[in-house]
């Protein structure tokens, strides 16, 4: 009898365990749901956005620096007097 009741509590708590487990998936996923609407509503970006804003950005930096290697220097304009 002594064992049976071991038995059960086990049972009992591996159940319990098992459905505070289930809860707190649900809840993450809930959370996670909600912390992406909330990027989306305030228009910010991911990770995988910024990393590319970024390769961007060195790609354009290079190609200014391409076009102003192969510039010529502006003429500068002559005062003159105007009365």
């Amino acid at each position: 009898m002594n064992q049976n009741f071991f038995d059960d509590m086990a049972k009992m708590a591996g159940g319990a365990f098992q459905g505070a487990d289930a809860f707190r998936k649900q809840m993450e996923t809930i959370i996670k749901d909600k912390v992406g609407d909330c990027a989306k509503s305030w228009h910010l970006v991911t990770e995988e956005q910024l990393a590319d804003l970024r390769t961007l950005i060195v790609a354009l930096e290079a190609r200014v620096a391409a076009l102003e290697a192969n510039a010529t220097p502006p003429v500068k304009a002559k005062k003159t007097d105007v009365a």
